[in-house]
């Protein structure tokens, strides 16, 4: 059985194969729909949201995939009725529920991941989108002399948020190059995705998503090795990586180096007060983000209230005033724990941890579709788990609605490729 998720066949009418591919089209959109600047980015989602909604509404097959998929479908659900609750108690304006509602859009989304879309293409259309935005960031930066490739969604700013996309996006492939048969031309364009969304990813210089990608590059090789025994081809595979790295560092003068390097110095700078670097301010917001916590531990300050809490410590003395212009510690957990007190810190460890365990359990799947849907899920869920450490990767709309796109549709696939195998109607 080929190693990749694979739809059930096409329906025999014309229009059902039609629509199928315009499915998945949209939904191969998305990703890349996310970090340009349009006003057309809103098509696809857009009618991937009422196109759920319809799915939902007219197939029991759907609403029972919601319900097996529960785990995720609930912690989806939770942390938007937390930031209904955390805004009504709080007194807030409905810009604090952008997060929820960009949840609320992709859950229904998500449902046209039950049997509506080829994934093969999909898979295909993601690393295409991981190959043009590589070769997006090489002429930005070689081209143009921009020091940090960045996303034209947003500007300067988002070169975390891109590269936490793009890694994403990487991730993707490398299961499909590691799931894939030996000698499938598709391995190819996989790998190059692979290539490029990590070189796209270094030149944007950010260091918490590629410090993050290591572990879940090693990870993904480890279950390789576990599952089919090829440990030398895992081995190669890391060699692979690690001289490709270092000639990828090395086109780049050093410049990611130096900023690796700089770590160790801006902390000691930061110990003896100074904490205008990167590194000084996110410890500045780290321990003004804790300070929150303590102070509020149970209802927090409110989502998107951090902004106003940093000036008024900076007023009283207590933080520094070079981190004034911080809307976000740069940390989601301690985010979370400050926008919502202890609640709110367990809504995210819930939205985390919850879909880590539901892929989890079917990495091992005997059904191909199954065990490649987990891979994906559980890598992109602990890629996320990391950069949340150094970033407030659901801050932006460009990094969460990734992390939704694919955390819930391929929740949803699992469930619904569980249940037609039970009933069944899979070989």
């Amino acid at each position: 059985m080929p190693e990749t998720l694979h739809p059930s066949p096409f329906p025999a009418t014309p229009e059902a194969f039609w629509l199928r591919g315009a499915l998945t089209l949209l939904t191969a959109l998305v990703p890349l729909s996310l970090v340009i600047h349009s006003r057309l980015k809103i098509i696809p989602p857009a009618l991937l949201f009422l196109l759920g909604l319809y799915l939902i509404a007219t197939r029991r097959d759907v609403r029972r995939a919601y319900r097996l998929a529960w785990p995720v479908t609930a912690a989806a659900a939770l942390s938007v009725l937390y930031a209904i609750a955390n805004t009504l108690g709080h007194g807030l304006g409905a810009s604090a529920l952008g997060v929820a509602d960009h949840v609320l859009l992709y859950l229904a989304v998500a449902a046209v991941f039950v049997d509506g879309i080829n994934w093969r293409w999909l898979w295909i259309g993601f690393s295409l989108t991981a190959i043009g935005l590589g070769v997006f960031c090489i002429v930005q930066h070689f081209g143009y002399g921009v020091a940090r490739a960045y996303s034209t969604n947003g500007g300067a700013s988002t070169s975390i948020e891109f590269a936490t996309v793009m890694l994403g996006l990487a991730v993707t492939a490398l299961v499909q190059l590691l799931r894939a048969q030996p000698g499938k031309p598709l391995a190819l364009l996989h790998g190059a995705a692979v290539a490029l969304g990590i070189y796209g990813a270094l030149l944007t210089q950010s260091r918490g998503p590629l410090l993050a990608f290591i572990p879940v590059f090693l990870g993904l090789l480890v279950l390789k090795g576990c599952t089919s025994r090829h440990w030398r081809w895992c081995l190669g595979a890391l060699a692979i990586f690690v001289i490709g790295g270092a000639v990828a560092v090395a086109s780049m003068h050093g410049a990611t180096l130096k900023r690796f390097a700089v770590i160790s110095q801006q902390v000691t700078e930061a110990d003896a007060g100074q904490v205008d670097t990167s590194v000084g301010a996110r410890l500045e917001m780290w321990r003004t983000a804790t300070r929150a916590f303590v102070e509020h531990p149970l209802a927090g300050l409110g989502i998107d209230r951090f902004q106003a809490y940093v000036h008024a410590e900076i007023a009283a003395g207590r933080s520094d005033p070079s981190i004034a212009h911080y809307n976000n510690p740069h940390d989601m957990y301690l985010g979370a724990a400050a926008a919502g007190g202890v609640p709110g810190l367990l809504v995210l460890l819930i939205w985390f941890i919850a879909p880590l365990i539901y892929f989890a359990r079917h990495v091992r799947a005997h059904d191909a579709r199954v065990a490649t849907a987990a891979w994906s899920g559980l890598a992109i869920g602990v890629l996320y788990m990391l950069c949340a450490v150094t970033d407030s990767v659901f801050y932006r709309v460009m990094s969460q609605s990734f992390y939704c796109l694919l955390i819930l549709g391929l929740a949803l696939a699992v469930a619904h490729a569980r249940q037609t195998r039970h009933a069944g109607h899979v070989g």
